[in-house]
């Protein structure tokens, strides 16, 4: 049997994997707010070129990392168990922080770049990507709970999830050209395959003789020159289009290849810097993914705020690393107090009353 310390380093990479992806989302957000408050991001293109070139694999990457876990929870707790579970902690932060933000934007539409009416409750739930941030929690239990009942329902293997999630994918690539409104649907139908992708990799990569492989450092150099031009290339042919949405959108077959290529280049990386010190500073992050998630776009706007309309400083490289740094670490913080206050229905709902709530969801 393995000590709760052997399995904790054995899986700690799943959380430096989680700590890399939010940092990027984190940058994209802040950089996107900068870039519509005018205060001048196009005179730094290089930031702007890195924005461009994480949005690549950033999404697919949670997505994958969540479905690394999906089947497992299935087999050991069954369906009931894991529905609430994901209602508790993903759902529950999703519609409280989704309407708290909402809220507080309306409010202070003086000093932020949202456009918020009450119709923007409606959003949602219904068309969820016009709510900053908060889509991507309302997808991560959408496909959670589908990919659930057709395992739970149909007894679907993993291989048969990604079947099922390329047809989606191509059935999304489909709406995008037609420009057919489907509101949340379009995300279900999108990332599927990557949830479905990270159920199949699950069943090697915990293998030793797969771990021992894929953490070898010749491999990820291996994988580091076609991870670097997938990238490049990604960057070149937007920028040549004007959107960084162009190839995610217009050219799907190429998007799911260079996010595949991220995906799993940044999971092997995380094996690489599992336990190193570097390491240890992604995964503290990690842990705290979800708190994170639903309040950087708050803290990083107030931050943002505060500098440019009261202090009077827009220097953007400087302003963009404050409002990350902030944008991390306060959320962190009110994590952490939240846990010593038992305080933590604010991030999360237990529906166990036994069963302590943890800070991170898979």
């Amino acid at each position: 049997m393995q000590s709760l310390q052997q399995k904790t380093n054995r899986y700690g990479w799943i959380d430096v994997a989680k700590g890399i992806a939010i940092i990027l989302v984190v940058y994209r957000h802040v950089f996107e707010g900068l870039s519509r408050a005018n205060l001048g991001t196009e005179s730094f293109p290089m930031l702007e070129d890195a924005n461009i070139m994480f949005f690549s694999f950033r999404m697919p990457l949670f997505f994958m990392i969540s479905g690394i876990f999906v089947a497992s929870s299935l087999a050991k707790r069954g369906f009931g168990w894991f529905a609430l579970n994901k209602t508790g902690t993903i759902l529950y932060p999703f519609l409280l922080w989704g309407c708290l933000q909402i809220t507080l934007q309306f409010i202070m539409s003086k000093y932020t770049n949202a456009d918020r009416s009450w119709i923007s409750y409606f959003d949602l739930i219904v068309r969820p990507r016009r709510i900053d941030q908060f889509w991507y929690l309302y997808a991560l239990f959408n496909v959670s709970m589908l990919f659930a009942l057709l395992s739970h329902w149909f007894k679907l293997q993993a291989w048969q999830h990604v079947l099922l999630g390329i047809v989606l994918y191509a059935a999304s690539g489909a709406i995008t050209v037609y420009h057919i409104e489907t509101g949340f649907v379009y995300d279900i139908l999108h990332y599927y395959i990557f949830m479905a992708l990270g159920s199949w990799i699950a069943q090697y990569i915990f293998r030793p003789a797969v771990e021992v492989w894929v953490k070898k450092t010749w491999v990820l150099l291996l994988l580091l020159p076609l991870f670097l031009y997938a990238n490049y290339q990604f960057l070149m042919i937007n920028n040549s289009h004007g959107s960084a949405n162009h190839i995610e959108y217009y050219q799907p077959a190429l998007y799911f290849f260079i996010a595949e290529i991220g995906g799993l280049f940044m999971l092997m990386l995380s094996m690489q810097l599992n336990g190193t010190a570097v390491g240890k500073i992604f995964a503290a992050i990690g842990r705290y993914s979800l708190q994170i998630y639903v309040m950087h776009v708050l803290v990083a706007s107030l931050v943002r705020t505060v500098f440019s309309k009261f202090i009077g400083y827009t220097y953007v490289p400087v302003l963009l690393f404050i409002c990350i740094a902030l944008g991390m670490l306060i959320p962190m913080l009110v994590a952490s107090i939240a846990q010593k206050k038992n305080w933590q229905w604010i991030f999360q709902w237990s529906f166990e009353k036994k069963q302590a709530p943890t800070l991170v969801t898979q």
